[in-house]
């Protein structure tokens, strides 16, 4: 039985729509119903898609710590390298968690067709505030 994605706080815009999900986790969506609907499609698979890019980030982190998604972000159409989803992070080092409190990682992520994984690491970007 495939359980029904219910998102909370839901507040609609022209072209855009925020919400959260049952841990609190809030997703931007740009665009229409279609974007609106994908949205709801990585909502339901976040924890999976969390574990891929969080998987991804400590393979490039030299520190020891926890990095911890901030939100969600459903881009209006893909990006020229097929990118249509942003998972933003940040990162509080085990040893000094004030270390990186300037710094963002943004996981993006590749929507494709079966039979590959729906969504896909493609790549991450560190940002500075």
């Amino acid at each position: 039985m495939t359980m029904i994605f219910e998102p909370r706080n839901l507040t609609r815009h022209p072209d855009f729509v925020r919400f959260e999900d049952g841990q609190g986790l809030e997703y931007e969506v740009d665009g229409g119903e279609d974007r609106l609907a994908l949205a709801f499609e990585v909502a339901q698979s976040i924890a999976n898609i969390r574990k891929q890019s969080e998987a991804l980030l400590y393979d490039f982190m030299k520190h020891k710590g926890t990095f911890s998604a901030e939100f969600a972000q459903v881009f209006a159409s893909p990006e020229a390298d097929g990118g249509g989803v942003r998972i933003r992070y940040s990162f509080t080092a085990d040893n000094d968690p004030h270390e990186f409190g300037y710094t963002y990682f943004d996981v993006i992520l590749a929507v494709r067709e079966p039979p590959s994984p729906r969504f896909w690491p493609i790549k991450f970007v560190v940002g500075f505030w």
